[in-house]
């Protein structure tokens, strides 16, 4: 038998002793629950934040594919010859606007940088380009285009290639225009490009008539001369 307990031993802790024991464990436990509970709030917000960005995804992927998206750009179109054997000395430069999304543009508004600018050729000496005038206030940034239907396409013809595009012509061959517009609902905010127009490549291009162009424009010619026959052989039987 032992005279005394083991914690009455002169080399076992005094109670004061075993109270910063206790009061030091507990603190150790109360660092390792805390550190616990911060990594699984850590994990917890990491894991809100990737929902938060997952669904930000898909948002976006959602307006991408539902979204209007309006496209200027220049086109060139080959002006059909009078014969059919021929083949075009000159041809037509496009100004064309189309929404090419699944939904509708809404108060779209076109501004360009420079302002857009003719050779005048086909206008009488002396007279103002009419057509230039409206091209010119439409891409001003103040006309507004309240509704470009999905797919919807305007098409304006702005010069002729062989006025515009002259090897010694002083006409700028490249513009910047900033398109602004609004998608079906102003809640979710508006689009807003700047889109180039640039000539240059088009410079040693070949352009071609579309076949049915030419059909269509011998068809019509044809028509003409079918009644032009028709009206002289009536004139010569009523005599």
């Amino acid at each position: 038998m032992y005279a005394s307990k083991w914690w009455h031993w002169g080399f076992a802790p005094n109670p004061e002793e075993w109270q910063a024991l206790l009061s030091a464990a507990t603190l150790i436990a109360a660092v390792w629950a805390g550190i616990a509970a911060y990594g699984q709030l850590r994990a917890m917000r990491d894991a809100n934040d990737r929902a938060s960005e997952s669904n930000q995804r898909a948002a976006e992927a959602e307006i991408a594919t539902t979204r209007p998206y309006v496209i200027v750009r220049f086109e060139l179109q080959a002006a059909i010859p009078s014969s059919p054997t021929a083949t075009a000395a000159s041809g037509f430069v496009l100004l064309v606007i189309e929404n090419v999304g699944r939904t509708a543009a809404r108060n779209m508004t076109l501004r360009s940088t420079p302002e857009l600018q003719t050779s005048g050729d086909g206008v009488p000496e002396g007279q103002p380009d009419p057509v230039i005038g409206a091209l010119q206030e439409k891409f001003s940034g103040n006309y507004v285009f309240h509704y470009l239907a999905p797919g919807q396409k305007l098409v304006y013809v702005l010069d002729t290639t062989s006025g515009m595009m002259a090897d010694d012509t002083n006409l700028p061959q490249r513009y910047e225009v900033q398109v602004k517009y609004w998608p079906q609902t102003d809640t979710d905010g508006h689009f807003e490009e700047v889109q180039v127009l640039d000539l240059e490549p088009w410079a040693v291009s070949s352009i071609y008539e579309a076949p049915l162009d030419i059909l269509a424009l011998q068809a019509r010619r044809s028509n003409q001369k079918n009644e032009e026959f028709h009206r002289a052989l009536l004139r010569a039987l009523s005599k």
